[in-house]
């Protein structure tokens, strides 16, 4: 093992510092070199393997939020990945590679392209913008739904008159949301053509049957 004073090897110590990018660390460590606590070859193989020590508080910050996010990522991802129409149980269908990628994710090859194994690695799907539900939703039977059970809330309550809601009223017309008529010196809405504005009424009373 070789020992030297630090003048007589400075020029060569920092040019060999400077070429593996680790000067940060060179202050403290060129005074144990100078003290002969530590060699010239343990002071480069510190350099090369150990990472700066003023930047240790940092990076181990940086790591546990790292951290912190990958557990949000999983959670989030499990959910929409589950939930996705892109997901066949084990693969994303969605995303594809035409070379395999690096090996941060777990990869297979299907046919000519590579795809991400998500039933392993969700987090890929928990910022995953292309989310897609399995069941594909049709807005419109939804609509004829809501239309219908509000139709038969309407039929069976009291407020209705057989053309208009006798229960809300505006002192002024309202927008042309909803189709109103005049009475009197109020504006009512026609829910005989509207049965939609019923469905969320939360003033529904029984029509008394007449006897």
């Amino acid at each position: 093992m070789r020992y030297v004073p630090i003048e007589d090897d400075a020029a060569n110590l920092l040019e060999r510092a400077a070429r593996i990018g680790k000067i940060t660390q060179l202050v403290e460590l060129l005074e144990l070199v100078e003290e002969k606590q530590v060699s010239i070859d343990e002071l480069i193989e510190r350099l090369k393997a150990g990472k700066p020590w003023e930047l240790q508080p940092r990076i181990e910050e940086i790591e546990s939020k790292v951290s912190e996010l990958k557990v949000i990522a999983v959670d989030h991802g499990e959910w929409k990945r589950d939930g996705c129409k892109h997901y066949d149980g084990t693969k994303c269908t969605h995303y594809s590679y035409k070379k395999e990628p690096s090996a941060i994710f777990k990869t297979v090859k299907a046919k000519d392209i590579w795809r991400v194994v998500v039933k392993e690695q969700p987090e890929y799907c928990g910022f995953c913008p292309s989310y897609k539900d399995k069941v594909e939703v049709d807005i419109g039977s939804r609509l004829s739904v809501i239309a219908n059970f509000a139709a038969r809330k309407r039929d069976g309550c009291k407020h209705y008159d057989g053309t208009k809601c006798t229960l809300w009223q505006y002192e002024e017309q309202p927008s042309n949301i909803f189709k109103t008529v005049k009475d009197g010196k109020v504006w009512r809405v026609m829910v005989k053509d509207q049965p939609e504005y019923c469905a969320s009424c939360l003033r529904y009373e029984e029509r008394e049957e007449k006897k």
